[in-house]
C-alpha cells in the first residue's frame, strides 16, 4: 500500500571542526574555528540513492540486524537463485522462497553459516554440521538448486554474488531491491482507512497479510499507546507500542534510509565559519 509522498528537504549536516591555533617555524598562524556546513542534496543525488539497488555490503549489514522475531533478508532480497520474493512480484514458487529464508536463518542462528570475504568476493561458509544437521544443509542446497555433496563436520564454501541475471547454480546469486522498493513493500502493511480507499487516495494491498513486513494501524483519533505516530488527512497512522516485531522492522527501515540517504554528497558544500572568542 503506498501513500502520497511529501516533498523532500535538502540534507543538512553539521560539522564541528576544531582547528588548534599555532605559530610554527614558517610563521603561519591559524585560528581555532568551529565550522557549520550546510550540504544541499540535489535532485539527481536523491533519486540515485533512492532507486539504486542495495549493495552487497548494505544487504549483509542489514541482514545481521535480524533477530528471532525479524528476518531482514525477507525484505532486502528480491530474488535468490531464481526464487522470487512475493513481496516484489509474482512468484511461481513462494513456498520455495520461504524455505530459503527459513533455512538460511536457521543455519545462521545455529552457528553453521557465515558470510565471509569482501570487496566483491563474498562467500557463504557452512561448517561444523553434525550428522543430524547435515540434512538441513542438504535441504538448503536443494532449495537453491545447488548440487554439492554434504558431509558432517566438513567445511563448504559457496560463492555469494549480488547481480541481476540467471542463477549459475554453483552458489547463492542474490538480486536486491532499491530503497524505494523496500519502502513500498513495507507500506503494504498499512491499515488504510476505507475513506481513503474509496476516495482514490491509496490502493488496497494485494499482498497476503501473512507476508506483511510490519503493521501500521490507522485511527480517527490520536492513539494512546503508539511507538511512533503521524497524522495524515484526518487520520492517525501508528505502530502499536506493544508490537515488538513492527518496532524492530521500523528500526530496520530507518537504518536503511540512513545508509542510503545520509551520506555527504561531495567536496563542494557551502561552509559557514563561525569564529570562537572575542
Amino acid at each position: 500500500m503506498t501513500r502520497a509522498g511529501k516533498s523532500q528537504k535538502p540534507e543538512c549536516r553539521h560539522r564541528w571542526r576544531p582547528f588548534v591555533a599555532r605559530k610554527g617555524e614558517t610563521g603561519a598562524t591559524v585560528e581555532e574555528s568551529p565550522t557549520i556546513s550546510y550540504v544541499p542534496m540535489r535532485g539527481e543525488q536523491f533519486v540515485a540513492r533512492l532507486l539504486a539497488p542495495l549493495s552487497a555490503e548494505q544487504t549483509l549489514l542489514l541482514g545481521r540486524l535480524s533477530s528471532d522475531a525479524v528476518e531482514a533478508f525477507r525484505l532486502f532480497v528480491r530474488r535468490a537463485n531464481g526464487l522470487v520474493n512475493p513481496a516484489y512480484g509474482t512468484s511461481p514458487d513462494p513456498a520455495g522462497f520461504d524455505r530459503f529464508i527459513a533455512t538460511y536463518a536457521r543455519l545462521r542462528d545455529e552457528g553453521m553459516l557465515d558470510e565471509v570475504g569482501g570487496q566483491g568476493k563474498d562467500e557463504l561458509m557452512i561448517h561444523d554440521s553434525t550428522p543430524e544437521q547435515a540434512g538441513e544443509v542438504a535441504d538448503f542446497l536443494r532449495v537453491l538448486g545447488i548440487k554439492r555433496a554434504v558431509a558432517p563436520h566438513t567445511e563448504l564454501r559457496l560463492p555469494l554474488r549480488f547481480f541481476v541475471g540467471s542463477a549459475r547454480g554453483d552458489g547463492l546469486d542474490v538480486e536486491t531491491p532499491s530503497a524505494l522498493e523496500v519502502i513500498v513493500a513495507a507500506s503494504e502493511g498499512i491499515d488504510v482507512p476505507e475513506e481513503h480507499l474509496s476516495g482514490g487516495i491509496a490502493q488496497r494491498s494485494m499482498l497476503d497479510e501473512s507476508r506483511h513486513f510490519l503493521k501500521v494501524h490507522s485511527s480517527s483519533g490520536r492513539p494512546a499507546n503508539a511507538s511512533v505516530a503521524v497524522e495524515y488527512r484526518d487520520y492517525w497512522f501508528y505502530i502499536d507500542g506493544r508490537d515488538s516485531h513492527s518496532k524492530q522492522c521500523f528500526m530496520l527501515l530507518r537504518t536503511l534510509i540512513g545508509l542510503r540517504l545520509d551520506e555527504a554528497p561531495g567536496q563542494h558544500a557551502p561552509v559557514l565559519t563561525v569564529p570562537v572568542g572575542g
